[in-house]
C-alpha cells in the first residue's frame, strides 16, 4: 500500500482516505478525552478552533496531537502521490495547492 512505484485507483484511494479519516477522528477524540480537552469534528475545518494551531494552551496535548497527526499526513501524502501516478498526472502537483480540476482528475477513472 505504501510503495511509490505503483499507482492507486480512485476507489481504493477514496476508501483509504475515508477509512483513515474515521480512524483519525476516533484517535483524536480519545486523545482529547484523555487530556480532558473538548473535541469537535469542526476542528478539521476551522483552524481557529483546531488544537494543532494553539501550542501555548496545553503544550503536552499539542505535542500528542502532532505525534498522532504526522503519520496520517505522511500516509495521505504517499497515497496522493500514488493516485497522481495512476491518474497520469505529475507527482510534482503534490507540492502545489490542488485546484478543483486536479481534484476531479484524481477521482477520475484510470487511463
Amino acid at each position: 500500500m505504501f510503495s511509490l512505484a505503483t499507482g492507486l485507483g480512485r476507489t481504493r484511494y477514496f476508501t483509504a482516505g475515508v477509512t483513515l479519516f474515521a480512524v483519525k477522528i476516533a484517535i483524536d477524540a480519545a486523545l482529547a478525552q484523555a487530556f480532558g480537552r473538548p473535541y469537535s469534528i469542526l476542528f478539521y475545518i476551522s483552524a481557529s478552533d483546531a488544537p494543532l494551531f494553539h501550542p501555548t494552551e496545553n503544550p503536552a496535548y499539542w505535542i500528542a496531537m502532532w505525534a498522532v497527526a504526522l503519520p496520517f499526513i505522511t500516509i495521505g501524502f504517499v497515497l496522493t502521490l500514488r493516485r497522481l501516478r495512476d491518474a497520469g498526472l505529475s507527482p510534482c502537483l503534490e507540492r502545489r495547492p490542488i485546484s478543483g480540476e486536479v481534484a476531479l482528475r484524481l477521482m477520475s477513472p484510470s487511463a
